[in-house]
């Protein structure tokens, strides 16, 4: 919501990618964490925040973006990582009035919540040790 105006978003499929339809002072607004030695530029989680600040600034105005108010929901195929909890973290820097709700899968074992079947690990792949 923005001065009693809302923008509502149709449920859409953001693949990772590098946000290409997003002007280069939205891009600047959440900053790529850099995890492990590679950049999360291209993190869905951060493109699809970037696609709905740029809607936002499209439809009420550049500088609408600290007086946005309301919720984002996505769904997310694996656990979000410390990089994406840093994006979801600067995104509510900026929009302060919106909450984001976050639901995903373990992508290793469901997806959308439906079992993987092609997954199979063994008992000794399954012990936290074994990846100490």
């Amino acid at each position: 919501w923005y001065q009693g105006k809302s923008l509502s978003k149709e449920l859409t499929l953001v693949p990772s990618s590098f946000a290409e339809g997003v002007h280069d002072e939205v891009k600047a607004m959440l900053r790529p964490v850099d995890a492990r030695g590679w950049s999360c530029e291209s993190y869905s989680e951060r493109v699809a925040l970037l696609e709905l600040l740029e809607a936002a600034r499209e439809e009420f105005g550049d500088e609408c973006v600290p007086d946005l108010s309301g919720w984002v929901r996505l769904y997310h195929s694996h656990h979000t990582s410390v990089t994406g909890i840093g994006i979801f973290c600067q995104f509510r820097r900026l929009v302060p009035g919106v909450k984001i709700e976050i639901e995903f899968d373990s992508a290793w074992y469901t997806w959308a919540g439906e079992p993987r079947q092609f997954t199979a690990l063994s008992d000794k792949e399954e012990s936290l040790f074994y990846y100490s």
